[in-house]
């Protein structure tokens, strides 16, 4: 049974995409964001202050319900550093969709540990692809 479409809001639209059948377990959304990594660290070498890349950033929403009535929701969290960007001056819809090629089998996985009930470790922090 394919779950129904709950709408999608905070700018996530509905996502189709094929993971071997998982996909018709949930509802997925996704957003892409391009983001300035706010972390940076000092080099020690130097001592001069380095910053992390920007990154595109992309958010895959997932609502599911269970045979049991219990609903999970949340989002998972994938990113694409600058550095592997087709244009490193800007990202571009290019390396979203590159982003998402390659996050589907990560998404794939997660997917699969969420309906065996635990929690992937991209729904606190991104994977970086």
């Amino acid at each position: 049974m394919e779950p129904q479409c709950f709408g999608h809001h905070n700018g996530f639209a509905h996502l189709d995409v094929d993971l071997l059948g998982l996909e018709k377990d949930f509802d997925l959304g996704a957003k892409f964001e391009t983001k300035e990594a706010a972390d940076s660290a000092i080099d020690p070498r130097t001592g001069v202050q380095a910053w992390s890349e920007p990154f595109v950033a992309l958010y895959v929403s997932f609502d599911s319900l269970a045979a049991d009535g219990t609903r999970r929701h949340g989002s998972l969290r994938y990113a694409l550093g600058r550095s592997k960007w087709s244009d490193q001056a800007a990202s571009s819809a290019v390396d979203e969709q590159t982003l998402l090629a390659a996050a589907k089998p990560f998404l794939a996985e997660d997917l699969s540990l969420l309906r065996r009930g635990g929690t992937p470790d991209t729904v606190t922090e991104f994977m970086y692809l």
